[in-house]
């Protein structure tokens, strides 16, 4: 026990040792250490057990996105066009056959409406060219091809004009003709009948000179009697041969007017044979021009090729312009089946494999309200790729997502991070891979 004097000295009083003579402080402080000590052996050795016998199951981890088994629908535009309606949004559903977007039709449908009147002009052509091919009196025209269109019923009627005007013209020509071979027809009987006349005083003339030779031979006539009888004779011959001549020109112009009157029909039906096949060529061009028309016209509504969500929509401005072949939006099929494609290190490819159970964590998820979902790798890749951003190699692998996540809204492109159960190894192997891995480099280095 210690104590203090008046002179403010501290004294010690042997009262305080035990009946050894050992100091109390001295043992507490002894049997701290010593109870520590203890202590740090049990923990040491009980972690020591612990980890020398219990199995602890392993993980590779992966970084991955939802995708979807099959491509998304693309949607293109074969024309392009100036964009006239959006009508649907990123996330909404739609139907095969729903219009997604209406491109402006004022071009298509010009194209069409030209080519569409330029074909009725050609089929009433082509009825006015059948009518002359065939001698008929006046068009052939369907019904239902005058009661087709306001411009058919105009274009019969102009067809219907230019045919009478060039039977009318056909007709005059003919009637011409007809008078012609009237006329030389008139003249032959003339001739013939100055033919006639021709022969009787011929024939007289011929006894006229057969008397006066007679009589001459006795020399009881003059001799110039019978030289005029002679040029009577010969001038009579000769007018007998010019009718005959021109009785033969005329006859040889009635030939000719008939053949020219038989060759008008040959000739108008030749030419109308003739523009038909080159009308029938131009309506089989414009036909096939039409139908592209048509088709361009009909593809200004752009529809859905398939049921499923929008997924991506890159149009948004109205009024704007879309080229060719570009990717207006995408579509993920209702029928299509989700997986999750993820990253292995070539570090861990090792430890997966096909048939594999992971368990997927979705970031995009409230993590204190979402599960894990369970999988089961279902392909692994044959050979690395290299990530062109870091240069770094990689393998990539896809899981099959279980059932309980048909509940959740998972979309194509949402982030996963997957982890893949490995074989379960003690849990002293862990602690001692490092070290193990250490002395096994130091004992390769030179």
């Amino acid at each position: 026990m210690t104590s203090i004097d008046a002179a403010g000295v501290l004294h010690s009083s042997s009262s305080g040792l035990d009946r050894k003579g050992r100091d109390p402080a001295q043992f507490s402080m002894r049997g701290r250490v010593i109870w520590g000590t203890l202590f740090a052996i049990a923990l040491v050795g009980g972690l020591g057990g612990w980890a020398s016998t219990a199995r602890l199951s392993g993980a590779v981890i992966g970084q991955g996105t939802v995708q979807i088994d099959e491509d998304l629908k693309v949607v293109q535009h074969v024309d392009g066009g100036v964009v006239r309606e959006i009508r649907v949004k990123v996330g909404e559903r739609v139907v095969a056959g729903q219009v997604l977007l209406r491109l402006d039709a004022t071009q298509a449908r010009s194209e069409h409406s030209i080519l569409s009147g330029q074909i009725i002009e050609l089929e009433a052509r082509r009825f006015r060219l059948l009518a002359e091919r065939d001698d008929l009196i006046g068009l052939d025209v369907p019904t239902s091809f005058r009661e087709q269109t306001t411009n058919s019923q105009i274009a019969v009627d102009e067809e219907t004009q230019l045919f009478d005007s060039n039977l009318a013209f056909r007709n005059t020509q003919l009637d011409q003709m007809q008078l012609q071979l009237s006329q030389l027809q008139q003249e032959i009987v003339g001739l013939e009948a100055q033919q006639t006349a021709t022969a009787s005083e011929l024939e007289l003339a011929s006894e006229e000179r057969t008397r006066l030779r007679e009589l001459a031979s006795g020399q009881l006539v003059e001799t110039s009697r019978l030289t005029v009888a002679e040029r009577d004779m010969a001038r009579l011959e000769g007018q007998m041969g010019e009718v005959s001549a021109a009785i033969a020109r005329a006859k040889s112009r009635i030939s000719e007017l008939q053949l020219r009157i038989m060759g008008m029909d040959s000739d108008r039906r030749t030419v109308a044979q003739r523009e038909l096949r080159a009308v029938d060529a131009q309506l089989a061009e414009l036909r096939e021009r039409l139908n592209a028309a048509a088709a361009r016209l009909a593809r200004v509504e752009i529809l859905a090729p398939t049921s499923g969500v929008v997924n991506e929509l890159n149009v948004s401005t109205l009024g704007g312009v879309i080229s060719p072949a570009e990717r207006l939006l995408t579509i993920v099929p209702d029928d299509a089946l989700l997986t999750i494609e993820f990253r292995v290190a070539v570090t861990d490819i090792d430890q997966v494999t096909v048939g594999k159970e992971v368990s997927l964590r979705f970031s995009a998820f409230n993590q204190r309200v979402t599960p894990e979902f369970d999988g089961v790798v279902t392909r692994v890749a044959a050979a690395a790729q290299i990530d062109h951003a870091s240069g770094q190699p990689f393998y990539t692998a896809d899981v099959e997502v279980s059932d309980d996540a048909a509940n959740f809204q998972l979309v194509p492109g949402m982030p996963v991070e997957v982890f893949v159960t490995t074989e379960e190894q003690l849990a002293i192997a862990y602690f001692m891979k490092p070290f193990t891995d250490q002395i096994s480099r130091a004992f390769r280095e030179e």
